[in-house]
C-alpha cells in the first residue's frame, strides 16, 4: 500500500508496517534523459569523449578514437574513471567544460574541432594528419580555451 504524502508516499504492508518511501515525481525529474551511467573498461580522464560498446552482453564505455572506425564519440564524461568503475556519460549536446586538445594546449575560441585519434581528445578540424583518420566526427566549436559547444552528433566522413 502507498499512503500519499507531499511529493512522496509511505509504503506499508498489509499489516500497516512501514516498508519505505516512494517518490511520485515523474522519472524525467529524477533522472536526466541526456545521461547514462555506464562502466569504464579503460582509464578515461575528465572531459574525454567516449564510445559506448557491447562488452560481455552489457553496454560499457571506452575512450572514443577517430583512428578506429568503430570507436566514434557517443558522449563525454565530466569526472575521471578507472577500469571497472561506473560514471555518468553526458550526451553530445550542450557544453563540455573540460575538453582536451590532442597534445595539450588551449583550444582556439571560435575554432571548429573534431574527434582526434588520441583517446577522447580533440583536434582542430583542419589539423595535421586528419586526412588519415578512419572517422571524421565534428564535435563542436570552442567557446573558451577548454570548452566545446556541441552542435550535434554527426560524422562527416
Amino acid at each position: 500500500w502507498v499512503i500519499p504524502t507531499d511529493g512522496a508516499g509511505v509504503v506499508v504492508d498489509g499489516d500497516g508496517d512501514w516498508l519505505g518511501v516512494v517518490d511520485h515525481r515523474p522519472l524525467w525529474i529524477l533522472f536526466d534523459e541526456n545521461t547514462l551511467i555506464l562502466e569504464a573498461t579503460e582509464t578515461i580522464v575528465s572531459g574525454a569523449y567516449v564510445n559506448i560498446y557491447l562488452s560481455a552482453g552489457v553496454a560499457k564505455i571506452r575512450n572514443a578514437n577517430a583512428g578506429n572506425i568503430d570507436e566514434e564519440a557517443h558522449g563525454f564524461i565530466s569526472e575521471s574513471l578507472t577500469v571497472g568503475n561506473s560514471g555518468v556519460v553526458r550526451q553530445l549536446s550542450g557544453e563540455n567544460e573540460s575538453a582536451a586538445l590532442k597534445g595539450g594546449g588551449n583550444l582556439t575560441i571560435g575554432g571548429r574541432y573534431i574527434l582526434s585519434d588520441s583517446d577522447g581528445e580533440l583536434i582542430a578540424e583542419n589539423g595535421v594528419g586528419v586526412d588519415a583518420y578512419k572517422t571524421l566526427q565534428r564535435l563542436g566549436v570552442a567557446t573558451a580555451v577548454d570548452r566545446i559547444w556541441h552542435f550535434g552528433h554527426f560524422v562527416i566522413g
